[in-house]
């Protein structure tokens, strides 16, 4: 896991029903580009066996 507070989250994560092996990764990057507007950015990569 990596974490910026305030900027990025990034976590492995899977599905107790997927086989070993299988799993993937979540990133959610936030930013603020103007005061009051928020973006928020997720990436999802999932990796095959």
């Amino acid at each position: 896991m990596e974490l910026e507070e305030g900027k990025l989250i990034v976590q492995k994560w899977r599905f107790g029903s997927w086989p070993d092996g299988l799993d993937s990764t979540v990133k959610i990057a936030f930013d603020e580009p103007e005061p009051e507007v928020i973006l928020l950015t997720l990436t999802f990569l999932k990796k095959t066996c």
